[in-house]
């Protein structure tokens, strides 16, 4: 899911040794469609603003598990630009 979502965030370039943080919730359906999010206010206008636009594109995450019983999944995700990526 990282990298799924890396893929698409396009970090500011002023950012990219910044140490700050930006978490989001996340509330997909079993075919992985986002039914909700929400964006927790990280202090950065730009790095709100990045991930806001990230969201704005992104249709769907990858698909649950068959094996997985209920109707939808909520979960975190924090993005920082200086996590290094996998």
């Amino acid at each position: 899911l990282s990298k799924f979502l890396s893929e698409g965030w396009e970090v500011p370039i002023h950012l990219k040794e910044s140490k700050v943080t930006v978490s989001m919730m996340f509330e997909i359906n079993k075919n992985g469609k986002i039914l909700d999010w929400e964006l927790e206010n990280s202090g950065s206008t730009a790095l709100n603003n990045s991930v806001n636009n990230l969201m704005k594109n992104l249709q769907s995450l990858p698909a649950l598990p068959q094996s997985y019983q209920e109707n939808s999944y909520i979960f975190g995700v924090r993005f920082s630009p200086t996590i290094p990526q996998k």
